[in-house]
């Protein structure tokens, strides 16, 4: 009993002490923050796409910053994808079947100056009018006869900077982008007499010379770790009205159009392998995602469509290999990579007519100036590719003084036009 009564005591004791001890102590204040503390971002995977945030900003760049919007720039929701990635290609050879022969029309300028240009760098045509950029100066060719070209109007200087990238024709406007001066926006509603409207307020090529896309007026300018999309319905006042993120360990270093798919692509910062983003812009300003893929080789040349199927060439470089490699996208929601098949020559522009690729490029050769010129492929069957024809254009002793032999080439029907750098223009017919 007393030991009971002892236990108890002491219980109490206790008791008293605790709250004693509690009543002295300060008391603490609770805090409450005036905003709670932002979430960490979660962690996206190498092998999707970022989403970016709903009012994006733009990581500074060497592009020259754009006017203020009259309208928030929306970034476009790019669902988590996985990469779908095409095999490395066999070494195997196309076959060869003489289907095309090229015969030669014309060849203008160069060392045989008798039209006021030498050297021809990018061409395009519209109707029968062909703009050539020759130098600093835009030249205008009367086409109403393909086979002989003649001087529509006199040229016309421009100053695009270290070099030309691109001419886009757009309705009654011609833009010239230049490396690292604003693009050049010309009133062409004349079309003997291109007239010079503005210095668009976008520049393009600054930094490390991003090749832009133009679908209408939406102009998409690579800018490393977005793709801006600029609308320059107004050449003098564009208005940033979209931007897309690209997926984690990547950006942005080029972005073309073929039909209506935006191809927007750059290396992975990991494997130097080529990351490919496929988007439907049937909505220039809000193209939606189709899928990503993973080329085994370094360096991404051209694209171009026909009948569904999207056909990549790629090189090495190192090895001077070229590579053309297929996705069929004949269910959008479902792109299927095909085959990958190694090219007798070297790439240099690719466009499509129906079921034939024609390209411009050099011989694989060892000789510091392979020849060069124009080659058919046969994609009838896009599973079978064949060589259906070529034609030398170049020798290995054709001049090259400014660095590009086959530059640019165009298409109008069964006529080809090739700008060939120092040594012209060629004005060649494809006969099947």
């Amino acid at each position: 009993m007393r030991s009971n009564l002892f236990v108890k005591q002491v219980v109490v004791a206790c008791c008293f002490f605790l709250l004693a001890l509690a009543a002295c102590a300060p008391k603490q204040e609770t805090v409450v923050p005036a905003t709670a503390p932002a979430a960490e971002a979660a962690t996206v995977p190498a092998a999707i796409f970022t989403p970016t945030a709903a009012v994006p900003t733009i990581a500074a760049t060497e592009v020259t910053p754009l006017p203020t919007a009259t309208a928030t720039p929306q970034a476009t929701e790019v669902p988590p994808t996985p990469w779908l990635v095409v095999p490395p290609t066999t070494a195997a050879s196309l076959p060869v079947r003489e289907e095309v022969t090229f015969n030669v029309a014309a060849q203008l300028g160069g060392t045989a100056d008798a039209l006021g240009f030498t050297r021809v760098d990018k061409i395009a045509l519209n109707h029968d009018v062909a703009y050539i950029f020759a130098g600093e100066a835009l030249h205008v060719l009367d086409r109403t006869q393909p086979a002989a070209p003649t001087v529509a109007g006199p040229p016309l200087h421009l100053s695009p900077g270290s070099g030309i990238m691109e001419l886009y024709v757009r309705e009654n406007r011609l833009y010239v982008v230049g490396v690292d001066n604003p693009m050049l926006a010309l009133d062409i509603s004349q079309p003997a007499s291109p007239r010079l409207v503005t210095e668009a307020g976008v520049r393009p090529g600054a930094g490390n010379w991003p090749v832009p896309a133009l679908a209408g007026n939406a102009l998409y300018m690579p800018a490393g770790d977005t793709l801006q999309i600029n609308d320059i319905s107004d050449p003098a006042n564009p208005v940033l009205v979209n931007t897309i993120t690209p997926a984690a360990g990547t950006f942005f270093q080029s972005a073309s159009l073929s039909d209506r798919y935006l191809i927007a692509s750059g290396p992975d910062s990991t494997t130097n392998a080529v990351r490919l983003q496929l988007y439907d812009a049937s909505e220039p300003f809000q193209p939606a995602a189709v899928g990503q893929f993973q080329l085994p080789d370094p360096y991404l040349l051209v694209t171009t469509m026909a009948n569904n199927t999207l056909y990549i060439v790629t090189s090495d470089i190192s090895q001077g290999n070229h590579y053309l490699y297929t996705l069929d996208l004949s269910n959008p929601a479902q792109p299927a990579a095909g085959g990958g098949f190694a090219l007798p020559f070297g790439v240099q522009e690719m466009v499509a007519a129906g079921d034939t690729l024609y390209a411009i490029g050099s011989s694989r050769s060892d000789m510091p100036e392979p020849p060069g010129g124009v080659w058919a492929l046969d994609v009838s069957d896009p599973s079978q590719p064949y060589l259906a024809g070529q034609r030398e254009l170049l020798t290995n002793a054709s001049p090259d003084v400014h660095g590009c032999r086959l530059c640019d080439l165009s298409l109008d029907g069964d006529w080809l036009y090739v700008a060939a750098g120092d040594s012209g223009l060629f004005v060649v017919q494809a006969v099947k």
